[in-house]
């Protein structure tokens, strides 16, 4: 007996555009089949690090411009950053596990970074930061970050346009500098870095 199965292709390849439609869906059908396979453990890695660092070579930065990429110990593409950091037209040096990130912040003049945590702490410093949308649950803070002025963000897809246009704006001439000091003054109204405290006085 031969048993036959066919199906409607176009409806097929149609219904997979809406499952795959962006990286967020993607990443939310991966993590889906591992459960489903009864995965006990899932890693996605993805170098957005090294597209910063390629982007900035496109950008229009000063010849004394010093950058500074701050990688976890177990960062799984440091090597390929390292290596990017290399052959960049500017000082770049790579550091890892550092105990002195407040330090760092404060002796910068511009961040990129991840739509992550570490925003209230750019914040506090009046760190100017250019913010990348890594995963679906940042989307919400990024974007009330950049409603307040405090930043400006970034699609990682279109990285390789947007953050050389971004740094042309933050550096035009006459107005360069002032363009920084609003993000700076916006970023330093969102938090005072005395959340701790208020919250105790709220349980007290």
């Amino acid at each position: 007996m031969k048993i036959q199965v066919r199906i409607n292709e176009e409806s097929a390849l149609r219904n997979q555009r809406h499952a795959f439609s962006n990286r967020f869906t993607l990443v939310s059908e991966l993590l889906q089949n591992a459960r489903r396979a009864g995965a006990t453990g899932i890693e996605i890695a993805y170098d957005a690090t090294t597209q910063v660092l390629q982007a900035l070579r496109h950008s229009p930065l000063p010849a004394s411009c010093q950058i500074t990429v701050v990688m976890g110990p177990h960062a799984p593409w440091l090597a390929q950053v390292q290596a990017q950091a290399a052959h960049m037209p500017w000082a770049t040096d790579v550091v890892v596990n550092v105990n002195h990130m407040a330090e760092l912040m404060a002796q910068s003049d511009l961040a990129i970074g991840a739509a992550g945590s570490t925003n209230w702490e750019r914040c506090c410093l009046g760190l100017p930061c250019l913010l990348l949308v890594l995963a679906d649950n940042q989307k919400s803070s990024a974007q009330a970050l950049q409603q307040a002025r405090a930043v400006r963000v970034m699609d990682l897809e279109s990285l390789a346009l947007s953050l050389p246009r971004l740094m042309a704006e933050l550096g035009a001439e006459p107005n360069a500098g002032q363009a920084l000091a609003a993000l700076s003054d916006a970023a330093q109204a969102i938090t005072n870095g005395q959340g701790a405290g208020l919250v105790a006085r709220q349980m007290l």
